[in-house]
């Protein structure tokens, strides 16, 4: 739906509307979520089975233990901005791992299944705080919704 995802980065672009150093989006796919935001560097993470590597999308399976090492050895990063994650439905179990070694000051999580994502989140609790929340119907006429929470790290 592609008048609401325009609404929805617009609103994202207005709530994140600073500049960030790194932005760091995990189930990227193209950089639709971080496309429009202003940072000077961006790495797009997700399976591209078809897709040469560029500057900033790496080839990575998420899934995977070691991805979060692949990761770190393949930038040299171990300090992150703002962390974007817009898992498939599952979610993504491994997120406290990335956040405890990444120490994003800002998450953005957008997810269609709200249970993976409290469940997610949950063990990052007592060092982020819920700042936005959002449902967004990307998918009129049907159950499907999509949730997304803006967090940040406690000072």
């Amino acid at each position: 739906n592609q008048q609401v995802n325009l609404k929805m980065l617009t609103l994202f672009q207005g709530e994140l509307n600073q500049a960030f150093n790194l932005v760091l989006d995990l189930f990227g796919g193209k950089g639709n979520l971080s496309d429009n935001l202003n940072y000077s560097k961006r790495y797009i993470v997700d399976l591209y089975p078809d897709k040469a590597p560029s500057l900033d999308a790496i080839n990575l399976n998420l899934f995977k233990t070691e991805a979060l090492s692949q990761f770190i050895n393949l930038t040299s990063t171990d300090q992150v901005d703002l962390l974007i994650i817009d898992p498939p439905r599952s979610g993504f179990k491994d997120l406290s791992q990335w956040v405890q070694k990444l120490n994003p000051k800002t998450i953005l999580y957008v997810s269609c299944h709200p249970a993976t994502m409290i469940r997610d989140l949950y063990k990052l609790s007592e060092d982020y705080k819920i700042e936005s929340s959002y449902l967004i119907d990307l998918f009129p006429s049907s159950f499907h919704f999509e949730g997304a929470l803006i967090l940040t790290r406690h000072q």
